[in-house]
């Protein structure tokens, strides 16, 4: 299914930029030199997911699958990357990308040695508290439907829609996503998975908001009023004053 591959690209991220931090552990906490100064080798108990529950001095975990649980104790480090800050378990949340590390020299305990954490960013906290999404389709692709802001075509959000995606069409009593048409406006309900909203509810709003899309495609918010020609008023031409002669009086009168 299409969320267990985007799951599984995002563990494979999620272990490249952790490599470097478990080399590092495994050769300062896990790893004992012998008098020749070399490094023993020792069978290690890796696990990575997403925090599903977190109890104490219990951690449950979320696989691509199946769901474990890696036990703690006092001596069980708790790092956070990339700033390498000390944490305890009242500092982990759900959903946050995780890694443990176990080794298998001691058999009386089965508590993990390291746990090694990867906080989300603001935007991605965010991200994650934000179960709806309002916009304009862009494109469709396959069960994805590809939605931005009707005005700004970044960032642009993916919907997943499933067989239990609820989709309300005006005018349609069972309507499906083959009803949805690019240029449609639409709000989408779910929960995120990754990068992807699984939505669980879309409303289709009526009309295709070609403006918007004509303003999105031109990058204008509005065209350009042409002004209208201003006529030109010629001052018609003032009749030169008649100057009637004045008659002089007559010498004697």
């Amino acid at each position: 299914m299409k969320i267990k591959l985007y799951f599984s690209i995002s563990i494979i991220i999620f272990l490249i930029l952790l490599f470097p931090s478990v080399i590092f552990a495994y050769s300062q906490i896990l790893g004992a030199k012998d008098a020749k100064g070399q490094i023993k080798k020792q069978a290690v108990d890796v696990n990575v997911g997403r925090i599903e529950e977190v109890k104490p001095e219990k951690i449950k975990i979320k696989t691509n699958e199946k769901i474990i649980e890696v036990t703690t104790d006092k001596n069980t480090k708790i790092i956070e990357k990339p700033s390498g800050k000390k944490l305890n378990e009242n500092q982990l949340k759900k959903d946050t990308p995780i890694a443990t590390l176990k080794t298998k020299k001691n058999q009386a305990t089965s508590s993990a040695d390291l746990v090694i954490v990867k906080q989300a960013s603001p935007s991605a906290s965010l991200q994650k508290k934000r179960r709806a999404v309002y916009g304009l389709v862009r494109s469709l692709n396959g069960n994805n439907i590809i939605v931005s802001h009707p005005i700004k075509d970044n960032p642009r959000y993916t919907l997943l829609v499933t067989e239990n995606t609820y989709i309300k069409i005006k005018g349609l009593v069972n309507a499906t996503i083959a009803d949805i048409k690019i240029g449609d406006r639409l709000t989408g309900v779910g929960n995120w998975e990754g990068d992807v909203l699984v939505v669980k509810r879309i409303h289709v709003i009526p009309g295709k908001a070609i403006g918007l899309m004509q303003k999105v495609a031109t990058g204008s918010a509005s065209p350009t009023a042409t002004p209208s020609a201003t006529p030109t008023v010629i001052p018609s031409a003032l009749p030169s004053p008649v100057i009637s002669p004045i008659n002089s009086p007559t010498p004697g009168i």
